[in-house]
Order: C-alpha cells, then sequence, then structure tokens
C-alpha cells in the first residue's frame, strides 16, 4: 500500500520525506511540500487566471483615464470605426460582434487612453487589427 503512495503525479519539493507505517507523509516543508498541478495542468491554470484577469480588466465601464465606452459611442454612434458597420448594442462585449474600445494608436505603440485616441469597434474586427497602426493592418 505504501508503495501506490505518494502518486507519481504529485513531485515531492524535498527529498527529505518520509513515508510512515500507515501512509502518512512526513514533510520538512511548511506549506506541505507538494506542487499544485501537473506540469501540463500549470500551463493552462496559468492561461486560465490571464484570461480571467484579463476579461475583468477589459470589461471595465469607466476606462483608467476615466472615458467610459457610453462617451465613446455618444462621439461615435453606434457604428464601428473599422468596417463601418452598425454594432448591436445589445450582444455582449465578448460576441464576435459586440461593441468594443479601439485604440487608433494602440497602447503597445505608445497611444494613450484619452477619448481623441478611443473609436468603437465590433470585437472581431479590434481582434484582427490586434496592436497595429490601421495603415499597417
Amino acid at each position: 500500500m505504501i508503495s501506490s503512495w505518494p502518486p507519481a503525479w504529485l513531485t515531492p519539493a524535498s527529498a527529505a520525506e518520509v513515508a510512515a507505517g500507515d501512509g502518512e507523509i512526513v514533510r520538512d516543508t511548511p506549506l506541505g511540500g507538494y506542487k499544485r498541478y501537473h506540469a501540463e495542468c500549470s500551463v493552462e491554470a496559468k492561461r486560465a487566471r490571464y484570461r480571467k484577469k484579463t476579461v475583468r480588466r477589459q470589461s471595465l465601464t469607466v476606462r483608467p483615464s476615466g472615458v467610459s465606452l457610453l462617451d465613446v459611442v455618444a462621439r461615435d454612434g453606434w457604428v464601428c470605426w473599422l468596417c463601418n458597420m452598425p454594432v448591436d448594442e445589445s450582444l455582449p462585449r465578448t460576441s464576435r460582434m459586440g461593441a468594443t474600445v479601439d485604440h487608433v494608436v494602440p497602447l503597445a505603440k505608445g497611444g494613450s487612453d484619452e477619448l481623441d485616441n478611443l473609436r468603437l469597434a465590433h470585437w472581431i474586427c479590434n481582434n484582427k487589427k490586434s496592436d497595429r497602426l490601421v495603415a499597417d493592418a
């Protein structure tokens, strides 16, 4: 019985761990000493945490600069600036044709969150444009 414990997928953090006669594990590490995930699962868990954080950040109604989606809509109307098609306001932001705020000059290229740098775009148009300027896309 003891030879089956610990399972192969649990990687001990220390070689000083000893299995007691009743199957109890004695550890010299204060927090248990085992990695939490398989090597493959660790990558997937990291991606899942990043997705959650990104969706939470992107779904903020008020941007750090104080400009909201409604400010951009009031200026642009419900029209995507990339494809000039109407944006359906009833769709969620995560829908392909949902409304997102796009940066004319991307943050990665030194753009800002000011109203003159923000435009309304479909999620799919914004995704295809990525972090490029419109002339490059």
